[in-house]
């Protein structure tokens, strides 16, 4: 059998056999989409698009059409987010659908700290439109409560500096903002800091 078998044999590969993972998945606003629980960037121009997500244990790819879009390293913790520059609206401003003067404007019809909360999450943020998702989360839930409640909800969350849509989801359910009653006719003032942006970024 060696005679016979040892010609017919190739060398080894030079690299190993690599898993790969494939996911459909849809873009949100903030340009991200999430595999595993952590956030990939793509570029702006394909939110709510269907893209392909192709992955290894160190490596993810991101497929529209069947081009390749963007390429990130695999990231583990949870929450974690991995974001180009160039992949983001800020850097195209004119062209955006979605912006941070929009989502601010579309709170402050619900009322003026909702409004500061809302731009306050995005200040936060190295990119704006990383705090998109958050900020819609809030807005989406805001619509199912009365605009006061929401209201002093939002300055308790200012208060604490709590930021997820939890915390304003489990406000409102447990009305813990009732505490803010006494206070609720008082300005919120912005938070002032110097990694914190002013309100003329938004301009």
């Amino acid at each position: 059998m060696e005679e016979i078998d040892k010609p017919a044999l190739k060398p080894l590969p030079a690299s190993g056999y690599v898993i790969r993972e494939f996911k459909l998945s849809k873009v949100n606003i903030d340009y991200h989409v999430e595999i595993e629980k952590c956030l990939y960037s793509v570029p702006y121009q394909l939110v709510q698009k269907t893209i392909q997500c192709r992955y290894t244990s160190t490596l993810v790819e991101i497929y529209y059409q069947n081009k390749r879009v963007a390429v990130h390293r695999r990231l583990y913790k949870a929450g974690s987010c991995s974001t180009n520059e160039n992949h983001m609206a800020s850097a195209h401003r004119a062209y955006a659908k979605w912006t941070p003067s929009r989502i601010i404007g579309w709170a402050g019809t619900i009322g003026a700290n909702t409004q500061t909360l809302v731009k306050t999450i995005m200040e936060n943020k190295p990119h704006p439109e990383m705090g998109f998702r958050t900020c819609i989360g809030i807005i989406n839930t805001a619509r199912k409560y009365d605009s006061q409640a929401v209201e002093l909800s939002a300055a308790k969350m200012l208060k604490l500096r709590c930021y997820r849509v939890s915390h304003f989801r489990s406000i409102l359910k447990h009305k813990t903002y009732l505490e803010m009653t006494e206070t609720a006719d008082e300005e919120v003032a912005p938070l002032i800091h110097d990694n914190i942006r002013g309100a003329n970024y938004y301009a």
